[in-house]
């Protein structure tokens, strides 16, 4: 994919990682914040290493993560309270560091937040919402997803965020934010694209569910079951869902791994192995499913079961 980016030797790392790169990056710039957002109303699944790998990325060159943990539309209630701070535990517990969470459903009650926001209503055409409506193939859209762009740019705005960090069904919003600030005069924020993870089945992961991913709260019987029967569709597991969780599930948290008697160092070596039948499809799944039962157990030590209680297993388990 073509990265539309000026590409200088300090930022060639960027270019090979991201999926599309759009606005110049600055890395000598000294305040630079990336702006990242997820609802938090689901349990997390291992397709959100993929994401962290990413803002890991950012923050290893100097960026600090704003992490809106929040909808408008979200429901103020007891158990949504408890999924957020479930939320920011586990996102730590990841390794993402220099990171700030935020909740836009408060902030948007003060007044500084709604001068900023009506700031953007007042530029933002009408017609860029209908048509991020139309993309979302909603019939009955709400306020909030009619309104999805113009408080995504309000969020970068008020946030001060010189750059955006999502998947590329994101891409339309954040060209739209970019749009909005050139409008305002401001400098637009650099767009970090990535496409979507894959499942088990080697679906995206907007398109699986609960039985085909890879939960951190999945059982060793559950986990194996759903490794064991995960395709590997080409001959060199390249662009399978092996090779994904290899790459951002395995190597992120370990530096070998031992695949019949020999250790591997990276996700590259074990493809290679693989193509010249020095390892088999059920060597490596095998290895993955060790590796990520013990990863996964250290994790939920690591979180207070008063954290998770709300999460019923047996909606993810296979």
């Amino acid at each position: 994919m073509t990265k539309a980016l000026t590409v200088t030797k300090t930022n060639d790392k960027l270019t090979e990682l991201f999926d599309e790169i759009i606005g110049e990056v600055h890395l000598n710039q000294q305040s630079k914040k990336v702006l990242f957002g997820l609802v938090p109303n689901k349990p997390l699944h291992a397709g959100f290493d993929r994401l962290i790998f990413y803002l890991k990325t950012l923050v290893d060159l100097d960026y600090s993560c704003i992490f809106v943990l929040d909808d408008f539309d979200l429901p103020k209630t007891e158990e949504i309270e408890l999924i957020i701070m479930y939320n920011k535990e586990l996102i730590k517990n990841l390794g993402l560091t220099n990171v700030e969470f935020v909740r836009t459903s408060i902030l948007r009650r003060k007044t500084e937040y709604l001068d900023c926001f009506q700031e953007v209503c007042k530029i933002f055409n009408l017609k860029n919402i209908n048509k991020s409506t139309a993309q979302l193939n909603l019939k009955n859209p709400s306020v909030s997803e009619l309104l999805h762009s113009v408080y995504q740019t309000t969020d970068t705005i008020f946030f001060s965020a010189n750059a955006v960090f999502g998947d590329l069904g994101q891409r339309r919003i954040y060209m739209q934010t970019r749009g909005i600030f050139k409008k305002l005069k401001r400098e637009s924020p650099t767009c970090f694209f990535v496409t979507l993870g894959k499942d088990t089945q080697n679906l995206p992961l907007n398109k699986s569910t609960s039985r085909s991913r890879i939960s951190y709260h999945e059982s060793s019987n559950s986990l194996k079951k759903k490794i064991s029967s995960s395709l590997i569709t080409t001959e060199n597991i390249r662009t399978s869902f092996i090779e994904e969780i290899l790459k951002f599930s395995v190597f992120p948290y370990t530096s070998s791994l031992e695949i019949n008697n020999f250790n591997y160092a990276s996700t590259q070596d074990i493809c290679t192995a693989f193509k010249e039948n020095q390892i088999s499809e059920g060597q490596i799944k095998e290895a993955v499913i060790l590796f990520l039962n013990s990863r996964f157990e250290n994790l939920k030590n690591k979180m207070s079961k008063s954290l998770t209680s709300w999460i019923d297993t047996s909606k993810i388990e296979a």
